[in-house]
């Protein structure tokens, strides 16, 4: 997962040093255990590289700027750059730093210590991301405001170390000294500056479910898989190592891209595996399992070696994803029209001007429902849209039910945060922790057709997230048990597939909320002495096993102006199917927006 964010030095910075903004990433790590740490791949457990800032190993590259959106393709690389997660000699973050020639480093202790950008276990092969969108509404970014320098810096983050929320909270410590006293000193002295040691809270520590209290969710969920809901759903395409070459024309690229054949689903079925029927399958059978005659003495005696992981004294633990270092080499790359026969996660930047995000707030109170829920309705029509061109569709209706999720914090449940008891979200110090205290809401069948009321599905889909809280810490529950067990765990991963787990859902919405600045904003006087913010994006991977959605939004919206950065996987969707995704959100967004009352999901898709 990945944070962009450019900043311009104000006339209180009359010159720009460049060993300050590598200085302050230092002074940002020392103050999140995590970052400052490496992982034992054996144990799990984060341990602290040193006690002083100075003597941190920081992973930093510079990259010139050739012309103003350089920043994008940066971007798509650090995305599809794996972590060595084995090489306990590096953090498992880093960051980029972009500027013009003139203030690049040309020599001295800065430019000796930056690292190259080198991939675990995959070829560092990038795919050309060409603009075949134009300057649309939601494209244009924030414009390059003329006459002071300006750099982009980029911070990567393996997502074992903490969720989207901590990736932003890692921003806000840079920013909170990017400011004319930092980067107008001559030394910082980091070497009077100490690395924290006190790791985070692990929400697995405010739990301790019991067998008898997890079983119900657990039969519960094997249940609603067994005897829910089900219907056809939209999918990712085949790869084309799996399809005959010859169904496979290769279209040309010249303005708007013409479509190339569909090929057939990636799974024979098109009834797509569920969360419900996988996960909970596993977890049935193997709590049953472990509850046998005889096995429980060595459950118990194996879950108090595990439970290690998660006692008070090794707070600092991890746990790797399973998947994280074994992604495919990537192959030369192939036309865009064509999906790659291995993974790559392209990216489309879009952006919310406070004027229209502030309308469509406005648009959105009188029908009951919020932003967040919107962008999911928008979202899921935008993919109507995106397969109606499908040549299959041609012949049949397209699906009927899509599935969604959103991601959502559990940070109120920590120990420093204040919100239950409101406490102002910027200053909560809850928010301001680098970890994994994220959550999610789903929903694997919402009907959603051209005659459904727009409005009334915003209403359904904020109704799941206001209403499905008390589930999400009731699952979270099941798995802390389970991973608490390591009989139990091993058998769920053994069981579980996650490829068949990937992309069942048309969309994953990773919102982070709505917040002032946390810089100066773009429009700030001279006698605010920090750095201008003025743009600012991020997003997952979306190119590993376990990835929900067929697209991947991630919004962040500061001081009202609202970034939107869709993920997806080259090897599941076509280009020209993002191409027409991006357009259908952005116009179900503005004619949400401009609706005067009613308004069907064929008013708000067709482009």
């Amino acid at each position: 997962m990945g944070i962009l964010i450019r900043l311009r030095l104000p006339e209180s910075v009359p010159v720009f040093k460049v060993g300050r903004v590598v200085d302050l990433l230092r002074l940002a790590q020392a103050r999140h255990y995590r970052l400052a740490s490496y992982i034992d791949p054996e144990t799990m457990i984060a341990h602290r590289f040193c006690e002083k800032a100075k003597d941190l190993p920081c992973s930093y590259r510079f990259v010139k700027r050739e012309k103003e959106d350089t920043w994008k393709s940066v971007y798509e690389q650090e995305l599809n750059t794996n972590f060595d997660v084995l090489n306990t000699s590096k953090p498992l973050w880093r960051s980029v730093i972009i500027l013009p020639d003139e203030l690049m480093p040309k020599d001295g202790p800065v430019l000796a210590g930056a690292t190259e950008l080198v991939a675990a276990n995959v070829s560092p092969t990038f795919v050309p991301n060409p603009d075949t969108t134009g300057d649309m509404f939601g494209r244009v970014s924030p414009a390059i405001v003329e006459g002071r320098p300006y750099f982009e810096i980029m911070f990567t983050f393996h997502h074992c170390l903490g969720d989207g929320l901590s990736m932003f909270a890692y921003a806000r410590t840079y920013l909170e000294k990017a400011d004319a006293e930092h980067m107008n000193s001559d030394d910082l002295h980091l070497e009077n500056v100490p690395v924290t040691n006190e790791p985070p809270p692990i929400l697995d520590n405010l739990f301790e479910p019991n067998f008898f209290e997890i079983l119900p969710e657990a039969t519960g969920t094997l249940f609603r898989a067994a005897f829910g809901k089900k219907g056809k759903r939209f999918k990712g395409h085949k790869t084309d190592s799996d399809e005959p070459k010859a169904e496979r024309p290769t279209a040309v690229v010249a303005g708007a891209p013409k479509r190339a054949p569909s090929p057939s689903p990636s799974r024979n079925s098109e009834q797509v595996a569920s969360e419900d029927s996988l996960v909970a399958s596993a977890i049935v059978h193997a709590i049953q399992s472990t509850h046998r005659a005889g096995d429980d003495a060595d459950a118990k005696s194996m879950h108090s070696t595990f439970a290690g992981r998660s006692d008070p004294k090794n707070n600092g633990s991890v746990q790797l994803h399973p998947t994280a270092s074994s992604m495919p080499a990537l192959d030369v790359v192939v036309n865009p029209e064509r999906p790659l026969k291995t993974a790559y996660t392209r990216v489309r930047f879009l952006w919310f001007p406070e004027e229209f995000v502030t309308a469509l707030r406005k648009r959105s109170k009188p029908e009951g429902t919020t932003i967040a829920a919107v962008l999911v309705v928008a979202a899921l029509a935008a993919v109507r849209t995106s397969f109606e061109a499908d040549p299959k569709y041609k012949t049949k209706p397209l699906p009927t039910h899509q599935g969604w999720v959103v991601t959502n914090s559990l940070r109120h449940m920590l120990p420093q945060s204040k919100l239950l008891e409101g406490g102002e979200k910027q200053a909560d110090e809850g928010l301001k922790m680098f970890g994994g205290y994220a959550g999610s809401v789903t929903n694997s069948s919402l009907k959603l057709i051209d005659t459904s009321d727009a409005w009334e599905r915003c209403r359904s889909v904020r109704k799941s997230i206001a209403t499905v809280f008390r589930a999400a810490i009731t699952r979270m529950k099941l798995m802390n048990y389970c991973y608490r067990h390591p009989k139990l765990w091993a058998m769920i991963e053994k069981r579980t597939d996650l490829s068949k787990l990937s992309r069942s859902y048309s969309v994953e919405v990773a919102n982070l909320g709505a917040w002032d600045y946390p810089a100066a904003p773009p429009n700030a006087g001279p006698e605010d002495l920090r750095l201008r913010l003025d743009n600012f994006g991020g997003v997952v991977n979306s190119s590993f096993d376990g990835v929900r959605g067929l697209f991947t939004l991630g919004v962040i919206t500061l001081g009202g102006n609202m970034s939107v950065a869709v993920g997806y996987d080259m090897a599941s969707v076509h280009e020209s199917d993002a191409d027409s995704f991006e357009k259908a959100l952005c116009t179900a967004l503005k004619r949400m927006k401009e609706s005067k009352g009613k308004i069907t999901v064929a008013d708000i898709r067709k482009v």
